[in-house]
This record gives structure tokens, sequence and C-alpha cells, in this order.
């Protein structure tokens, strides 16, 4: 009994991963990047904030101290776990479906989400924090 070139092509296109997954693929990949772009956003604001109080009482015994809650440190690293979690996925994700754009969205946002916690590690951990409960 063979199989007919009909029967092929439906088994191997219902295999094939259909055009629309790239586009929920890219909608997925673009949304995480903005929540990087906003959590980036926010340690710059923070690294901002250090660096203009650094500026503004140089010479003071407290120059440039800003302070961060432990809470803000716990939900920042709960925020960063999660979406690099998403990230790794999504661009497993695009990997197996072949698809360059959400492959290189998803590694933009792993760059940027990289750049966030070593800023963030920067302030939170360096000289210019002082940690509150």
């Amino acid at each position: 009994m063979g199989v007919s070139s009909q029967t092929a092509e439906v088994i191997l296109s219902s295999l094939a991963v259909p055009a629309r997954s790239h586009l929920h693929l890219g909608a997925a990949a673009t949304l995480s990047l903005g929540l990087v772009a906003l959590l980036l956003a926010l340690v710059l604001e923070r690294t901002h904030a250090a660096l203009w109080q650094l500026y503004k009482f140089h010479g003071y015994e407290t120059a440039g101290v800003i302070t961060l809650s432990k809470n803000t440190g716990w939900h920042f690293a709960a925020c960063t776990a999660l979406l690099c979690a998403v990230l790794l996925a999504l661009r497993y994700a695009a990997r197996r479906a072949c698809a360059k754009i959400p492959e290189r969205i998803t590694s933009i946002g792993l760059v940027g989400l990289v750049l966030a916690a070593s800023l963030y590690a920067f302030i939170a951990f360096g000289p210019l924090n002082h940690w509150r409960p």
C-alpha cells in the first residue's frame, strides 16, 4: 500500500510550523522586549538619581547615596528571572520555528535584561545605596 503525494503533502504540512505562528512569536517577543525596556528605564532612572545626588551633594558625607527597599530588590530579582525564562522560551520556540526576526528580538531583549541586571547590581551593592527594610 503506497502513500500518494497528496497524503505526503498533508502529513508534511501538518508537521510544519504554520506561518501564523511566526506572527504570534513576533508579537510575544515584542511584548517581552517592551517589558525589558520598561525594566531598563526604571534602572536607568535610579542610576540617574544616584549620579545626580553624587553631583549635587559632592563633598557632603552622604553624597550620592540613594535608598532602595529590600522588597524592591526581591521584586526586581523576581521580574528579571521571570522575563529571562520567558525570553529564553520564546527564543527556543523561534529557533524551532526557524523565525529569524523573533529570534533576534529575543536576543536584544536578553542583552537588555543583562544590562538592566548589571546596572541594578552596581547600584544596589555599590556605595551609592543604603538598604532600608
